[in-house]
């Protein structure tokens, strides 16, 4: 993972591939003041994107374009998660968006009223999108903080009802901005169906999230007791398929407690999860009562 470090824009078109630069400059010139901007480049950068924090005393931006380096590894390690949840199994397809697909993701979801990130600018492989001040929900939810966690299910759900699926959600995906709003960020990963199956696609989104969130929080007893009271009964008032809300969450304990599993750089080792798995099964059987 990168280390956190702010440049002036021509340090950091200098030091990127050739290409990124010629794109980062592009988008430079369509932004207030961008000649003159400090560039950040996150820690939690990602395997598959460049991503730049753009800011200037006009305006702040973030840039993203995919990695010209193989996603193979990343892919190889996601589809086995996957197969834990029984998803390729039952017709379940992912891939990576393009960045045009992305942006049309974007607008799409947009009109829909839903909070993604505002679209500031464009190019054939980059877009600029608005910066969202705020802490993940990752760390909310690693800090103990479990209204995060609602917050997280209520955002998704809003997100189901106008039939929109973000795809890879896990906390780190989700900025709560400084009013409390959480606003979905970072589509690359779409996950799609062979064949129609109601419901199939939000309750494997909502377990994802629901089973990071245990995974990350340092308040596991008091999250099971949030889903037994209040999570559980309101998704299943909802009409989410409990059972396959389960089925995903079992699944990923299964995966995570694999040693064999395939590994990638943010990988920990299986021992590390060994805690885990009696409040899986605990959030399983809630979803699944």
């Amino acid at each position: 993972m990168s280390r956190t470090t702010t440049s002036t824009a021509a340090e950091v078109i200098a030091r990127l591939p050739e290409p990124v630069g010629a794109a980062l400059e592009a988008a430079l010139e369509l932004f207030p003041g961008g000649r003159n901007a400090r560039i950040t480049n996150p820690a939690n950068e990602g395997a598959l994107n460049h991503v730049l924090l753009i800011r200037t005393e006009q305006a702040q931006a973030v840039f993203r374009m995919r990695r010209a380096a193989s996603s193979r590894e990343i892919f190889d390690y996601l589809n086995a998660m996957y197969v834990h949840t029984g998803f390729p199994e039952l017709g379940g397809l992912f891939r990576l968006r393009s960045i045009g697909e992305e942006i049309a993701f974007l607008h799409q979801a947009r009109a829909l009223g839903l909070p993604v990130p505002a679209l500031l600018a464009e190019g054939d492989d980059w877009m600029l999108i608005e910066l969202i001040e705020g802490r993940t929900a990752y760390a909310a939810v690693k800090d103990g903080d479990l209204g995060a966690v609602a917050a997280v299910v209520d955002t998704l759900r809003q997100a189901h009802e106008r039939g929109v699926i973000y795809g890879d959600r896990w906390g780190d995906n989700e900025v709560i901005d400084p009013s409390g709003r959480v606003r979905p960020i970072d589509f690359d990963v779409e996950w799609t169906l062979r064949e129609h199956r109601p419901g199939f696609l939000e309750a494997m989104e909502m377990g994802v999230y629901l089973f990071n969130a245990l995974r990350l929080t340092s308040e596991r007893p008091a999250l099971l007791d949030l889903a037994r009271r209040d999570l559980a009964p309101r998704l299943r008032d909802r009409g989410y398929d409990m059972p396959r809300m389960a089925g995903v969450v079992a699944g990923l304990g299964r995966f995570y407690l694999d040693p064999d599993k395939p590994g990638n750089e943010w990988s920990l080792p299986a021992s590390l999860y060994r805690d885990l798995a009696a409040p899986v099964a605990t959030l399983a059987a809630e979803l699944n009562s």
